[in-house]
């Protein structure tokens, strides 16, 4: 079996009527075969987008062109309220928004990736620490077709923080013995 695009034209007589058909036909199995593989591709990843566990998004200029529901929902909104809209919302400060740019461009023109740990704001302006790569479809101008994954390590942020305190706890309370040892050693 094979595809075909067909056209089928009347050969008329002199009244008008039809006396015969000519048709021209041209096989269109591959470009077809294409079409289905793309169907096939885009339908994989939509599938993809809404099955992982991470955010992800598309990026033109900074601005959200794609996006699924675990990257809208980590950061608090709906798909709708992030769409089209510009990334500066997720950041902090001005400062911050232009930081990041700066060091994910650089990589990106140079055609690599940039990955980095990042508190980001949330839509009702809590913290968000998140692991982020972003990687550009288009290195000769990263700032189109730019792709954004983000994945959440606010509990790993979370347990630096109490490690911190615990280990500040344990030198201090460490200087302090050695404070006491030394005084009733001296005392001695």
């Amino acid at each position: 079996l094979y595809w075909v695009q067909a056209t089928i034209f009347p050969c008329l007589d002199a009244a008008g009527l039809p006396t015969h058909y000519v048709s021209v036909r041209t096989d269109v199995t591959q470009q077809r075969l294409q079409m289905e593989e793309i169907t096939r591709l885009a339908l994989e990843r939509e599938e993809l987008l809404r099955l992982a566990p991470v955010g992800i998004a598309s990026l033109d200029e900074r601005r959200f062109t794609r996006l699924n529901e675990a990257f809208a929902n980590l950061l608090g909104y709906r798909v709708e309220e992030l769409l089209g809209g510009s990334t500066r919302p997720i950041y902090f400060s001005d400062a911050q928004f232009q930081q990041m740019g700066d060091e994910a461009y650089e990589s990106l023109r140079r055609g690599g990736i940039y990955q980095a740990e990042t508190p980001l704001r949330r839509k009702d302006g809590s913290t968000l620490w998140v692991i982020w790569g972003v990687c550009s479809l288009t290195p000769e101008d990263p700032t189109r077709n730019t792709l954004f994954v983000i994945q959440d390590i606010s509990a790993h942020k979370a347990l630096e923080d109490k490690l911190a305190i615990a280990l500040g706890v344990s030198q201090a309370a460490e200087r302090a013995r050695t404070a006491c040892l030394n005084a009733i050693s001296h005392d001695r």
